[in-house]
């Protein structure tokens, strides 16, 4: 997505009619930072890559915890992508996760 006042103005629209926005893959890619900043999302989804680190790779751990937390001070409802484990579902509740 470039940056283009026309794009916001069809998330508007969209947001207007109903539509709820979801970022997906946060964390990885285009889900950019910035995105968050200029366009009203409702939703955020952590992408799996991350859910699937969570038990053995703190560093994963710490940024999962760090989009949920920019997410709900963002007031954005989050979801976690492929949790496999009740490992992993265990561990996500701490974070805030969905």
């Amino acid at each position: 997505m470039q940056r283009d006042h026309r794009i916001k103005k069809v998330i508007e629209d969209l947001q207007t009619a109903g539509v709820r926005l979801t970022m997906d893959d946060f964390g990885t890619g285009y889900a950019s930072f910035s995105y968050l900043r200029d366009y009203a999302f409702d939703t955020v989804k952590i992408d799996r890559s991350f859910v699937q680190a969570l038990q053995n790779d703190d560093q994963a751990l710490e940024v999962t915890q760090a989009g949920v937390g920019l997410a709900r001070a963002l007031n954005l409802t989050v979801i976690a992508e492929g949790v496999e484990s009740k490992l992993q579902l265990d561990l996500l509740p701490l974070r805030g996760a969905t």
